[in-house]
């Protein structure tokens, strides 16, 4: 029974957003063990059953491995891994997991998620990493929010003091995911993560969802309604990926359109490509290649610059290069950290994770850039006022727009995926 507690912290939370595809997903939560099992199992039971009533969500729950089944999964469209440990799946049931998850399932892994399916690529794949080990006992440690853009850490706090059993994973997850959270290893003892500690993240990888957050080891996290809300809005927002169609269709500009729908532009014409829809917070993924020494720049909001300049020879970088980040004002501003750079002439990708400004609350700034699944840039915030007349709303949203300044530039595939959804 859903307890008065849970319910009162439960009606705190914000109401759904209304543009969502699929607001009340079909949830399922799996908490076999084959390894340490955790005391909390059944407190995050009655958290996720309170979620789901609180949320109109369809919550069911098991241990039975053998309900991951192609006639069972077609009816879910989140799995949560609570606390799940050791190998929980045979051979068969991955199978059918994997073939649900490319269909756009959506996957929470919480906690000891990452203490599974060790011999499982991929499951690794999705979740990013593995649990290595973690320090005696629980710990006070400041929790860093890196991105606010996205729903499940948009309400939280800069810094979230929080108590708990703290993972060091046994690779760094960076640049396989996006992350929203990290530690200040500074703020307790234990950490073999020194220098770039991440805790929760998320991933949008083979046709689906993943959401991960490293919190949760006590039963009393529960009895919090920020981590409530935390919960949901990480289910809802990895139980979107199968209702959400993101490729850019619509374009216009000077860029001439081949039949198999690539984009080619000159820059001895100034040519230039830019969405019909304003575009705000977004991971955003763009293929294209560049003729030898060709230059041209990718516009967040018509205003925040990535370079795309043919930059494969360089020895060493500057924010002119690939990867290299414009002011507003267009004076270069953030060099890439590495040259990922491949040859002119063959193609490359481009994937950003955006966080638009918010009028006098926050500044547009790139929570991470990869060029060719390299991370070239980190936590860069633009310079300049937060509000022009080039951006349209409080939210800041503006076109995504190509501009050609030497060279030649071709466009291949284009996805944006808002991360309000």
């Amino acid at each position: 029974m859903v307890t008065s507690f849970f319910l009162a912290a439960l009606s705190t939370m914000a109401p759904l957003r209304s543009a969502l595809a699929n607001p009340a997903p079909r949830v399922l939560v799996f908490t076999k063990t084959q390894g340490w099992r955790h005391d909390n199992i059944p407190a995050g039971i009655e958290a996720f059953r309170a979620i789901g009533q609180a949320r109109g969500f369809q919550t069911s729950f098991s241990e039975d491995g053998t309900i991951f089944s192609d006639a069972t999964l077609r009816n879910i469209d989140v799995v949560v891994f609570l606390n799940t440990t050791g190998d929980i799946l045979n051979r068969d049931q991955e199978a059918a997991f994997e073939r649900w998850y490319r269909s756009g399932g959506g996957v929470v892994g919480f906690h000891a998620a990452t203490d599974t399916e060790y011999e499982w690529p991929f499951y690794a794949e999705l979740l990013g990493t593995h649990f290595k080990n973690h320090p005696p006992g629980l710990h006070n440690a400041r929790v860093i929010t890196e991105t606010f853009g996205h729903p499940t850490t948009s309400f939280l706090p800069p810094v979230w003091n929080f108590r708990d059993e703290w993972y060091n994973f046994r690779t760094n997850p960076r640049g396989k995911v996006f992350v929203l959270q990290s530690l200040d290893t500074q703020s307790y003892q234990g950490s073999s993560m020194p220098d770039d500690h991440p805790i929760a993240w998320f991933n949008e990888i083979h046709g689906g969802r993943v959401w991960y957050t490293g919190l949760g080891h006590t039963q009393e996290m529960f009895r919090d309604p920020l981590v409530l809300r935390y919960l949901a809005e990480g289910v809802l927002w990895t139980a979107q990926a199968k209702s959400l169609s993101n490729p850019v269709s619509a374009w216009k500009g000077s860029l001439t359109r081949r039949q198999n729908g690539e984009w080619v532009g000159s820059g001895a014409r100034k040519d230039w490509l830019q969405t019909t829809e304003p575009v705000g917070s977004a991971l955003i993924h763009v293929e294209f290649k560049v003729s030898e020494g060709a230059s041209a720049v990718m516009l967040l909001n018509e205003r925040y610059g990535i370079r795309l300049g043919d930059s494969a020879r360089r020895e060493g970088v500057s924010a002119a290069d690939l990867g290299g980040i414009e002011s507003v004002d267009r004076t270069p501003g953030a060099a890439p950290l590495v040259n990922a750079s491949r040859p002119a002439g063959t193609w490359q990708t481009l994937d950003v994770l955006f966080e638009a400004p918010l009028a006098g609350r926050r500044k547009a700034r790139i929570a991470e850039l990869r060029i060719n699944g390299v991370v070239v840039q980190k936590k860069v915030e633009f310079t300049g006022p937060t509000a022009s007349s080039k951006v349209r709303t409080e939210e800041g949203q503006g076109l995504l727009r190509f501009e050609v300044t030497g060279g030649d530039l071709t466009v291949g595939r284009v996805s944006i995926r808002p991360l309000a959804q």
